[in-house]
């Protein structure tokens, strides 16, 4: 029979990485990285930086450090020696999805910098590098509504398996642990997260209702 064929990539999807540079970012001084097209393999001896990258990615895309399953503080990601960490992402913007293609252009750079006093800094570029958006809490917020647009989720083991976590997972034998990790990767989680935030504000809210009726009813 015929052969059938298979649907060339969409060269414009929404997200697809074009770039990552990492400067004084654990084992690497100076890396810049373009992914080809589809499927990328990293090979290299051990220690040489190939986990950093994943590292890299996940935390330039504004993800907390337990999230890399790595370090709990992230001033244990500068480079030895160095006194602060840089890490660019720059993400495809074209298409249908394209997040405001009218401020960004073609593509948007999430630029973060990691500081040995433990705190960050985060900007979102254009396409030609220019700063967008510098103060912090506005390129957090505008980072999070790109990456929401873009439906990349780096919290989610099955778009990210960490190389800790893909050892956890082929020791766990117990169903209790795999249905948590199933939980997580089809978001079931983050939805059980968000219900349990919204009843806790409900609970204050009935409780603060009851207190301001009872001042009321003592006023009459």
């Amino acid at each position: 029979g015929k052969r059938t064929k298979v649907a060339k990539t969409d060269s414009t999807a929404c997200g697809v990485i074009e770039e990552l540079c990492l400067d004084d970012f654990m084992c690497h001084s100076n890396f810049s990285w373009s992914p080809n097209k589809n499927i990328n393999f990293i090979t290299g001896a051990n220690g040489s930086g190939k986990s950093s990258i994943l590292q890299g990615l996940v935390l330039g895309l504004l993800a907390d450090s337990k999230a890399t399953k790595r370090y709990s503080k992230l001033q244990d990601f500068i480079k030895k020696g160095s006194l602060k960490a840089e890490i660019k992402v720059t993400l495809r913007n074209e298409g249908e999805d394209a997040y405001k293609p009218e401020v960004y252009g073609r593509a948007l750079t999430f630029h973060r910098t990691i500081y040995e006093s433990g705190q960050t800094t985060v900007q979102i570029r254009d396409h030609a590098g220019n700063k967008i958006i510098t103060r912090n809490k506005d390129a957090r917020d505008e980072g999070k509504r790109v990456l929401e647009c873009f439906k990349i989720n780096v919290d989610n083991p099955i778009a990210i398996l960490q190389q800790e976590e893909a050892k956890e997972l082929l020791k766990v034998e117990s169903p209790e642990a795999l249905y948590v990790f199933f939980q997580k990767s089809t978001l079931l989680k983050q939805c059980i997260d968000h219900y349990s935030t919204a009843q806790v504000e409900i609970d204050k809210s009935k409780e603060s209702l009851k207190l301001k009726k009872k001042g009321l009813e003592e006023q009459q």
